[in-house]
């Protein structure tokens, strides 16, 4: 996600561990890169690694007998999207894009009472507390459920706990969703007006419908 820095003044800038390295034989720094997050083409699966010669030599040989590495006409085609010129271009056509849809995003989210503590600053991921909603909304699970209603696919925070085994018997964030901005502005929009109308329908003083769901939704996560 190098390219999607979200300034929030007027100037690109793009950040990468590259600048770490001096000599790429002995700094201990190995990057993978590619064009289907950065340049968001999910169909061209190119990617390139910086790395000490050693480590080149060792995945080369490993692409080799796997799977003999992408067509070469593949490859050829790839190499201008790789001029200066142009990755700067649609870096800053990219940031502006996506700081656009970043923000109506956070002012969305506002307004409806779901707080974002940490601002997205590189991804179009977007990590939300819902404790705040009325029932069932204040839990990942009901808040899925509840969205689905509304045709709008969220991610349940429970899937970014870290727990092994299932060692700890509660969930870290179990009041936290996970949202893209990265589909159109369109979309984005029509799905924000979704969550929308499901957080007002159980808002509505003495929805007792609301208060039941709660708690098996509660109780199931």
């Amino acid at each position: 996600y190098t390219q999607r820095m979200a300034p929030t003044d007027a100037h690109w800038r793009m950040v990468s561990a590259a600048q770490f390295v001096e000599d790429v034989n002995k700094d201990p720094v190995i990057i993978l890169d590619g064009l289907t997050k950065c340049w968001r083409m999910p169909g061209l699966r190119i990617c390139w690694i910086v790395a000490p010669k050693a480590v080149i030599d060792a995945v080369g040989a490993a692409g080799s007998f796997l799977d003999g590495g992408p067509a070469l006409p593949t490859q050829r085609s790839c190499v201008p999207l790789l001029n200066p010129k142009s990755v700067i271009e649609q870096t800053i056509m990219l940031q502006v894009l996506f700081s656009h849809k970043r923000d109506f995003l956070l002012h969305r989210l506002h307004e409806m009472g779901i707080v974002v503590e940490h601002p997205p600053m590189g991804t179009f991921y977007c990590w939300c507390d819902i404790s705040k909603l009325p029932p069932p909304l204040n839990n990942c699970w009901g808040f899925f459920r509840e969205m689905l209603k509304e045709k709008v696919i969220v991610c349940p925070g429970v899937f970014f706990d870290v727990n092994p085994g299932s060692r700890r018997k509660y969930n870290s964030y179990d009041s936290f969703v996970r949202l893209s901005y990265g589909p159109s502005f369109k979309e984005l929009q029509r799905g924000l007006d979704g969550l929308q109308r499901v957080i007002e329908r159980h808002s509505r003083p003495g929805n007792k419908a609301a208060d039941s769901e709660s708690v098996t939704t509660n109780a199931s996560c």
